[in-house]
Order: C-alpha cells, then structure tokens, then sequence
C-alpha cells in the first residue's frame, strides 16, 4: 500500500508527541494534549478501523481541563507503515495502547471511543480493567453476525435502497453472499486502480449512510474530509475477520468492567451501528452504566449528538 505523508500536528496545546515502535515492524504516532497537570488523562480511540485522528478532535475536550492522548493506530492516520493489515488485530491494537500507556508512564486512564473506537474501548477494558477509570462511548458496536448483517448484508437497504443498490452492484451475483469479503480482496488487488476504486466505493457506501441529513453525492464529495483509504482496507480486514474476536465476547465478558463508570451514547437513527447494541451492552454492565439515546444518525457530526456528547465530556471529567 502507499505511505502515508501526512505531516506531524501542530497545537499549541500539545505537551508532547512522538513516535512508539510497537513491534512487527508498526510504528505509532501519538500526540499528549492538554493540561500538564492532570495525572489520569483519557486515552482518545479513534473509529474506523483505519480512521487515525486529526486537529479536529481536539475540539471535543477543554484543553484548560482535559488532558488526552490520541494515537493513530496500527495502519492509520501518521502511524506506519500505513494500511497495513499484517499483524494488524484487535488484540494487537488493545497492547499497543498498554504499550504507549506505560511509555508515557500513566499508571490509570479513563477511555473515549466512538464507533470502532467503542469497540476497541471495551476491548481493551476487558483485558486490562483495573487500568480504566471512566468511559465515554457511543455508536456502540460488538462485533456479533447480527452487527455485520446490519452493517453489510443489506438490512439498511429498508431505509437507503439506492445507496446499497450502488455498493452491491459491483459484487458478481456469485459473490452476494459476502459481498465485504469480495471487496477485501478487491481492495488486496495487485492492480492500484481496482483498489483505489473499491476502496472509494466502501467509503461512499459508509459516507452515505452516516448522518440523518443524508445528501446524494455529499458523501462523495467531501471524501477525504472524513478518512484516507486506510479506512476502507482496515475496515474490511476486521469485520471480514469478526474483528477477531469470538461471537458475543463482548457481552459474555462484560461483568469484568461492570465496577467502571460508563457512559454510552448512542443515535436512535444509525445505520452502521444497531441501537440494539447499545441497550445490550446497557444491560450487560448493569447499574453503574448510563444509556442516552439521541435524535441523530451515526456521525456525532449531528448537532443534538456533539452537543450531548460534549455536555458528557464536562460531566465526567
């Protein structure tokens, strides 16, 4: 795949960033932001698979507050080598960040994620749950078949018939099946412009389908605002690969994070992510975890969906 070429961020809030080898030939690139005197920050999960993060994201916490570390994960954003999907799995990203927690020396962070971002959240949370404070997480998915038959095999076809009409009818009739699994090994092509066209397509699919305000041709046009192609190679690598975990892992293990703090914030109208997850994970980690559905879609894009989310951001820390 092609490297990335994305220059270092510059904030003037930044305490320091840097680069971490990580093992089997990744390299991370990370940044620490915010205030210097917070001890516990919150480690920032960005989605995707493949998504990294930008400047953009600063924008969530209050740099006078907040202290975050954002990384961009293994194949994402500046990180490299860039969309690879040689060791890259779910258990390698969960020791990448024990890997860049000690390397920063923090003995306890709390978590925020979106999306995938969730999903590694509680990943990593499981693994590793007397390290965790708090969580912020939304746009909830576990990773079971009923997640990957929402999200890829036609179910949002009721609501957005002409956007699926347009991603499966690249797929052969022989294919249809799994149709992510044909695009995975487009997107592996030795030929550049069969990956890049796939790759496109997963994005547009992805883009259209993201906010309520849904605009034919928006998605296409602001493509390179919302992820590079690593989204796309990424994307398709775990969850054509169940996102390497076992069917209902999450759920069956979510009485070893039922003593953290969470809450989990959730769109009453996504279509990448089924709000039935969202209340199943609710019930799974009991009590001490708080469940808000808002009037958006996927993207906390959506103006009720930021504002709440901020409003959460404040709260908790």
């Amino acid at each position: 795949m092609e490297t990335t070429t994305l220059p270092p961020i510059e904030d003037e809030h930044i305490i320091r960033s840097g680069r971490l080898a990580v093992g089997d030939g990744h390299e991370l690139y990370w940044v620490d932001w915010g205030n210097p005197e917070v001890q516990n920050p919150i480690f920032y999960l960005h989605g995707g698979p493949g998504g990294g993060f930008s400047e953009r994201n600063f924008k969530t916490f209050d740099p006078s507050k907040h202290r975050v570390v954002f990384h961009d994960q293994r194949g994402s954003g500046r990180s490299t080598p860039f969309a690879s999907t040689e060791n890259n799995t779910s258990q390698d990203l969960v020791e990448d960040i024990v890997k860049l927690r000690k390397h920063l020396e923090f003995n306890k962070v709390s978590l925020y994620g979106f999306s995938w971002g969730s999903t590694l959240a509680l990943l990593y949370s499981i693994a590793h749950p007397q390290s965790v404070e708090k969580m912020l997480i939304g746009g909830i998915y576990l990773s079971r078949e009923a997640d990957a038959d929402f999200y890829l095999r036609g179910r949002i076809s009721s609501h957005f018939p002409e956007v699926w009409e347009r991603f499966s009818s690249l797929v052969p009739e022989k294919e249809q099946a799994n149709i992510a699994e044909y695009y995975r090994k487009k997107m592996a092509s030795a030929d550049p412009a069969e990956r890049q066209k796939f790759a496109k397509e997963w994005m547009v699919y992805e883009g259209s389908i993201l906010q309520l305000d849904y605009v034919p041709g928006k998605a296409e046009s602001s493509l390179f605002d919302m992820a590079s192609e690593s989204l796309s190679y990424l994307e398709a690598h775990y969850i054509t690969n169940n996102c390497f975990i076992s069917e209902n892992y999450i759920l069956d293990n979510a009485t070893k994070i039922k003593h953290i703090e969470t809450v989990i914030v959730h769109g009453r109208y996504d279509f990448i992510c089924m709000p039935e997850g969202a209340l199943a994970l609710k019930r799974a980690l009991g009590d001490k975890a708080k469940l808000h559905f808002v009037m958006a879609g996927h993207s906390r894009g959506d103006t009720v969906y930021r504002e709440v989310v901020h409003a959460y951001v404040s709260m908790l820390w």
